[in-house]
């Protein structure tokens, strides 16, 4: 009933308790228990028992209320009461069951003597969470959420306000060190971080207070840039502190705990609108219906005497010292006041304003803590729904004494219906919430306005933004370690959590927010630039016809194409020529053919590619140059064996006589190998994110293992094709082409060993080009040493380009050849003639006529010999 006691600091002996400054919230909260008692005795919840009461003034003192609590233990009914063994199963005290405390280190202190004989302990404000502990205090009960619920509420709130740099002020007692680990935990699990704590002595008559104020005011002024602050304390120190604060003009957001969210007292100082925003939690609001009418028409119990009420009346109508403290009233207007007695009991006004209402005193109703009220009905509906349990029965209630540890046991099992729903105490409190109040200048008086609420259940902050103290959201005051991080920029933190720099995102990572803590990866068709807010989509790139050499590459196909047709041409025309017959006859008109696909295939490395085109390309070379390279075997192969056939006689002459089967047989391996590689793994479409700011479309081969047998196959022919002409190196001149093959083949195998080494490092848009510029080498090599040749005798020495001019240029060259035979005297026109004729018939293809005639000669002439 009084916010502080005096002490005797130097005595001697045991001196009395002098309680000073009444409190008029907790006189509210002891005027709900009895308005709510006397309820209860006019209902018919208890037929037959009437509830009385005792009221122990604690005067927010551990040392005060420890001897109201002893006073309490001590009046009991037991036969026992003087023995020295007090805790025993007869014991039965006259209460039966207490309400209080409201402050938690209060409550802890007497909760361990209540706990001792069980004897129920409702508390309607103490919300510390030491006192959750059920094997110190149990008998302690609540009808309010414990600090852990509290707690996670303003951490709720630091971080819904995007605050992440605040302080703590904790009263240096239970419910502040208490609730200070629980909020500190809280907040660093949001990502929240303490800029300092300091400690506020809650006994305001401790000289201590002073020292921890100069502190506090030294850390705000100085020291720390946190601009929101977290008071946990109670209402009396916080008086001096905030005068502190008044006179230094430091302004903060302040976050109230519970204990003074909603104090009138502190409100209620002058200039508190200069300390800046306050926002608190509070007990949610619950009603008690006919309260402030009761508070408003304050009367006496005829049978009963209150010295509490006693004193009120005269704090409040009285006009004495501290009535003026609370009402602001002058001296000379209260002496001066001529009213009656009968008056000034009535009216709330009476020393200050003339003829006003006396039925309605409002002075108590502005101390109703809605929340704390509510809490005290609770309490004592609660303990009067236990009694009726325990000693009632069919609506009839037997006058009998009970243990108050069957009460307690009741209390803990029951589900108690109240006008706001059902509660028990299974939670060790009553789950309800809180709300969110906000305090405002109104009228030059400070209102306490709901502005959000926090539900425990599920952990969930609701705010009304349009009703924050500030014009708008975004005017919310910063209190960051650091200043926010814009878009395109995130945190890097130093060793404080909280405290960080900004760095940019780099290449292809981007940040569309503030305050963000990683950079997000761009997708993969889009790219962003350093400090980017936001990705770009790429450029599409590829190896396209109007690159400059991609142009020149064109040029040389095209022009290659046209030699090779030109050339085809020539010899379709001249196909019955010795030179043309020489070169293959129609076997060279095809690989001429072969080499327009070859020439063709590098216009699929060209352009935007695509699976299909990807697919076609790699195929369409590989196998129309085996093709080629199969009739260049072919040729050496033929020539060879023609010449030497002396040697190996007649059936290895055969085997080159089935050009078509030996082209097929060759070929098809090559078709089987690519066949495979389409069905197992093609080519296709890639896209490479490599390069910044573009994605780069090429050929993927799929898998390397068949392309590599495709190009490794060709090698392996052109390498025999090389071995053969190497062999065949010594032959008549017009028809040992074998310089001109190795020639060729040399090209080829240089150019692929080459590919090999260039195509594995190349990257970009010049990829593709690698292999058509070795394409073209092979193309090209093999067009200057097959085809071009025959066109020059076709074209500029048509002369020569005679069967009579090949037979003389074979006799010339057998004459030079040394050899074991003697052949010159045979050799003559004549008989070069008749090699063609009777005797030395064959069935040979054109190309090789002249040769198996010359050789027949020699075998004739062998035999004469």
């Amino acid at each position: 009933m009084h916010a502080s006691v005096s002490y005797v600091l130097k005595g001697k002996r045991p001196t009395r308790f002098d309680c000073r400054r009444f409190d008029f919230v907790s006189a509210t909260q002891a005027l709900s228990m009895m308005y709510t008692i006397e309820k209860i005795n006019n209902s018919t919840l208890l037929p037959g028992i009437k509830l009385g009461y005792e009221i122990y003034d604690t005067c927010s003192d551990v040392s005060k209320a420890i001897d109201g609590a002893m006073r309490i233990i001590t009046e009991s009914n037991s036969s026992n009461e003087n023995s020295t063994n007090t805790v025993c199963s007869k014991y039965e005290p006259v209460v039966k069951a207490v309400v209080g405390e409201r402050y938690s280190e209060i409550s802890a202190s007497i909760a361990q003597l209540f706990s001792l004989y069980l004897i129920p302990q409702i508390s309607h404000a103490s919300s510390a969470s030491i006192l959750n502990n059920t094997v110190k205090y149990r008998s302690f009960l609540r009808t309010v959420p414990s600090d852990i619920y509290q707690t996670k509420a303003l951490a709720k709130l630091a971080s819904s306000l995007r605050w992440n740099w605040v302080g703590i002020i904790s009263s240096d007692d239970d419910y502040g060190r208490s609730a200070l680990g629980t909020l500190s935990a809280d907040l660093e699990s949001l990502s929240v971080c303490i800029a300092f704590k300091e400690k506020l002595q809650y006994n305001v008559n401790d000289p201590q207070i002073y020292s921890q104020i100069r502190e506090i005011i030294q850390t705000l002024e100085n020291t720390s840039s946190a601009n929101v602050v977290f008071v946990i304390s109670k209402a009396p120190s916080l008086l001096k502190l905030f005068s502190k604060i008044i006179k230094h003009n430091i302004t903060r957001t302040w976050i109230a705990s519970d204990s003074w969210a909603t104090s009138a007292q502190v409100s209620g100082l002058a200039n508190i609108e200069k300390v800046g925003p306050i926002l608190g939690f509070s007990f949610r609001k619950g009603y008690v219906e006919g309260f402030t009418n009761y508070l408003q028409n304050l009367q006496p119990y005829p049978e009963g005497v209150n010295s509490f009420v006693e004193e009120y009346k005269e704090l409040r109508f009285g006009c004495t010292d501290e009535y003026m403290r609370y009402k602001n009233c002058s001296k000379p207007a209260a002496e001066n006041c001529n009213a009656s007695d009968t008056v000034k009991l009535k009216s709330p006004l009476t020393c200050t304003i003339q003829n006003i209402s006396l039925a309605n005193d409002d002075f108590l109703i502005r101390y109703i803590h809605n929340g704390t009220a509510f809490s005290v009905y609770l309490a004592v509906s609660a303990i009067a729904q236990a009694i009726q349990k325990l000693i009632c029965n069919n609506g009839t209630c037997k006058n009998s004494s009970f243990p108050p540890y069957q009460l307690l046991n009741q209390l803990k099992e029951m589900q108690f219906s109240v006008p706001a729903g059902s509660f028990s105490f299974a939670n060790l409190g009553f789950i309800n919430g809180y709300d969110l109040i906000a305090w405002k200048m109104i009228n030059g008086a400070i209102t306490f306005e709901t502005i959000g609420d926090y539900d425990i259940a599920n952990s969930h902050i609701t705010i009304n933004e349009l009703l924050l103290p500030w014009e708008s959201k975004d005017k919310i005051p910063f209190s960051n370690c650091s200043r926010q991080c814009e878009p395109g920029q995130i945190k890097k933190y130093s060793d404080i959590r909280c405290c960080y720099t900004c760095v940019y995102c780099s290449e292809g990572y981007y940040s569309p927010e503030f305050d963000m803590n990683v950079c997000l990866k761009c997708p993969d068709l889009q790219w962003s630039n350093n400090g980017s807010a936001r990705c770009e989509d790429r450029t599409h790139q590829f190896f396209g016809w109007t690159n400059p050499f991609a142009i020149v590459l064109t040029c040389f196909s095209a022009i290659g194409f046209v030699i090779v047709l030109a050339a085809v041409a020539i010899f379709l025309k001249n196909l019955n020529t010795p030179a043309v017959k020489a070169a293959g006859g129609i076997y060279s008109c095809i690989m001429g053919v072969t080499l327009l696909f070859s020439f063709l295939s590098t216009a699929f490395f060209i352009g935007e590619p695509s699976d299909t085109t990807c697919q076609i390309r790699q195929t369409m070379y590989g196998i129309s140059f085996t093709l080629c390279v199969s009739f260049v075997l072919l040729k050496s192969l033929r020539i060879l064996i023609a010449f030497e056939v002396s040697k190996r006689g007649k059936h290895g002459l055969k085997v080159t006589y089935q050009p078509a089967l030996f082209i097929i047989i060759v070929t098809s391996i090559q078709i089987m190998i690519c066949l495979i590689w389409l069905l197992v793994k093609p080519p296709s479409l890639t896209f490479i994110y490599s390069i910044p700011q573009i994605v780069l479309l090429q050929c993927s081969e799929g898998s390397y293992v068949p392309f590599g047998f495709m190009l490794g196959y060709i090698g392996v022919l052109a390498f025999i094709c090389f071995a053969l002409a190497f062999k065949g190196r010594k032959l008549p001149e017009k028809y040992n082409e074998a310089r001109l093959i190795t020639f060729s083949m040399l090209i080829y195998l240089f150019v692929w060993v080459s590919f090999i080494p260039v195509y594995v490092t190349t990257v970009g848009v010049y990829f593709p080009a690698v292999q058509v510029v070795a394409i073209l080498a092979s193309n090209y090599g093999i067009v200057c040493c097959h085809l071009l040749p025959a066109c020059y005798i076709i074209v500029f020495e048509s002369k020569s380009n005679t069967r009579q001019s090949y037979q003389q240029h074979l006799v010339r060259h057998i004459k030079a050849k040394r050899s074991v035979f003697s052949v010159s005297k045979f050799v003559n026109d004549q008989e070069v003639s008749s090699s063609n004729g009777v005797g030395c018939q064959t069935n040979f293809p054109l190309w090789h006529k002249h040769m198996s005639g010359v050789n027949c000669l020699m075998r004739k002439r062998h035999k004469s010999l």
